[in-house]
């Protein structure tokens, strides 16, 4: 299983077009719906974390169907983007039962996607899952974090997570608000597995 899926993931990454493969562009990024003969299936998602990206997930879910995928995996390649929208995503993967897989970076908000996995792999040495505190970006203004347990990017993360992993969210909790929005606390191997981030890590 795992090396159909990493074959699969691969020649996405490397843009190799097949018959069995539709892309879905969005401002900011793509996706990208590919299936094996088996009817093994991933759907990538690859870009900035974004209101264009939620609404061609939905196109790209819809491809994913047509072309007989069964139970499809989203590999994520993305640095992050909108907090809001990486938390709709993240339900709307749990709601379809889809499972996550990364072999390189994905972070900020798309780690929560990451976690909306019903399994999560991280599959090979450059892999990781990377978290940090929410920011808030006001026009002529710097980057500022929201580093309290009363600002809102905390209880929406907070809800989100207890939903996904009830056992594991106030740990990962902890993580986010002891790491500022200027930088990322990134999270891969048995850690990845004892904070619950990752169901699986194969190097």
């Amino acid at each position: 299983m795992i090396g159909l899926v990493l074959a699969l993931a691969i020649a996405v990454a490397a843009e190799t077009p097949s018959p069995a493969q539709e892309t879905i562009p969005f401002d900011g990024g793509r996706f990208v719906v590919a299936r094996a003969a088996d009817a093994t299936c991933i759907v990538a998602l690859q870009g900035t974390i974004s209101r264009a990206a939620s609404f061609a997930f939905e196109s790209a879910s819809a491809r994913a169907d047509k072309l007989g995928c069964a139970n499809p995996w989203l590999l994520l390649e993305s640095p992050g983007g909108s907090l809001d929208d990486g938390i709709e995503l993240g339900r709307a993967v749990r709601l379809k039962s889809m499972r996550t897989l990364t072999r390189e970076t994905c972070a900020s908000a798309c780690a929560l996607i990451f976690l909306g996995g019903t399994e999560r792999w991280l599959v090979g040495p450059r892999a990781r899952i990377g978290f940090h505190q929410a920011a808030r970006t006001h026009e002529r203004e710097d980057r500022t974090c929201e580093a309290t347990r009363q600002d809102r990017s905390f209880r929406a993360m907070r809800r989100y997570l207890g939903w996904v992993d009830p056992a594991n969210a106030d740990r990962l909790m902890d993580t986010i608000m002891l790491t500022p929005c200027t930088t990322i606390a990134f999270i891969a191997g048995e850690r990845a597995l004892e904070l619950g981030v990752a169901t699986k890590v194969e190097r």
